[in-house]
C-alpha cells in the first residue's frame, strides 16, 4: 500500500493517526503546509521502504526516531528543519540505499 500527501493545502501538524497506516510500505509527505516535527509514533510504520517527507514548516526539531524502519531502502527528509547529528542506529539498516 501506498500513502502519498503531496500537492494540496493541508495545514497544521502531521497527524498521527498516521501511525495507524502499518501495512503501508511508502509514504510521501511532500508539498503541504504541514508543521514539524515528526511524530514519534511514525516509527510504528515498521513495514515502510519508501519515507519521504519535505518542506515542513514551523520549529527545528532533533533528528525523529525512526530505528524501528529497518526495512525502509529510501530515506528522504529534505527542508524539516531537522537539527544534528544522524543517530548510530542508520549502521543496522543495511537496506537503506538512499538517504
Amino acid at each position: 500500500m501506498i500513502g502519498r500527501i503531496s500537492d494540496n493545502s493541508f495545514t497544521g501538524k502531521i497527524p498521527n493517526f498516521i501511525s495507524q497506516w502499518t501495512q503501508i510500505w511508502r509514504l510521501h509527505i511532500q508539498g503541504c503546509s504541514f508543521e514539524g516535527p515528526l511524530p514519534f509514533s511514525i516509527s510504528n510504520l515498521t513495514n515502510l521502504q519508501d519515507l519521504r517527507i519535505t518542506d515542513l514548516k514551523g520549529g527545528a526539531s532533533t533528528f525523529p526516531s525512526l530505528d524501528k524502519l529497518l526495512e525502509l531502502k529510501i530515506l528522504v527528509l529534505r527542508n524539516c528543519l531537522i537539527y544534528g547529528t544522524i543517530p548510530i542506529y542508520f549502521r543496522d539498516m543495511i537496506r537503506l540505499n538512499t538517504m
